[in-house]
């Protein structure tokens, strides 16, 4: 089941469809319900700039009378938000996933905290390659790479990656059906600072692992 809503609302302002999902913009933050009487299912937010390509953004949790789930997030943890013309949707999923309540909690941290400009070290391991380098981060743009370390000797990363950019390949991957991933969130930035992807047990050397550290605020 999908619930839908579409604001252009000043801060204070509320909104409610048809469907019971209604929201509240206090502030800097956003508040959503939705009413899902009798069902016991999660539901995830999703929010789209042009009502096309959607983002999942945060899970809504039960209220204590088990009839209402809600959630709130700071307008600056969604990407590329325009609060005149914004689009959001509430979409009932089949199972809990806790793996996927940490990657959007995560993210939405990432979002709010992480710079725009930075410099970050990656160890990056596929197949029997191995990437230890630096990576420079401009306006959420990577422009430069550089290598500390490589086996063999003169390769590069496999993907040059911002932050944001490595959320999408751990969401690729979930989307694909990996079979295996995980991920150690760093408990201050939310970015995923340790982890391992394998899509199939079946596919030899497709497997990843990296380790990321020393995130530099640039001037």
């Amino acid at each position: 089941m999908i619930l839908g809503l579409c604001l252009g609302l000043g801060a204070g302002a509320s909104a409610q469809n048809q469907n019971s999902l209604s929201s509240v913009h206090a502030g800097d933050k956003l508040s959503f319900e939705v009413v899902d009487e009798g069902g016991k299912n999660p539901w995830v937010l999703q929010y789209s700039a042009d009502g096309q390509v959607w983002q999942d953004v945060i899970f809504l949790d039960r209220t204590d009378d088990q009839t209402k789930l809600t959630g709130e997030i700071e307008v600056t943890g969604m990407t590329g938000v325009q609060m005149d013309s914004a689009f959001f949707r509430a979409v009932k999923l089949s199972e809990d996933d806790a793996f996927y309540r940490e990657f959007l909690a995560a993210r939405v941290r990432w979002t709010i905290l992480g710079p725009l400009n930075y410099t970050y070290e990656v160890n990056w391991n596929w197949s029997f390659f191995t990437w230890n380098g630096r990576v420079t981060v401009v306006d959420g743009v990577v422009t430069q790479t550089e290598t500390i370390s490589s086996f063999p000797e003169g390769i590069g990363p496999l993907d040059e990656l911002t932050i944001e950019g490595w959320f999408q390949k751990i969401e690729n991957a979930r989307d694909r059906g990996a079979e295996r991933i995980v991920v150690d969130w760093d408990p201050e930035l939310g970015f995923p600072a340790s982890g391992f992807i394998d899509i199939s047990v079946l596919i030899a050397d497709e497997e990843q692992s990296w380790t990321i550290r020393k995130i530099v605020l640039l001037e």
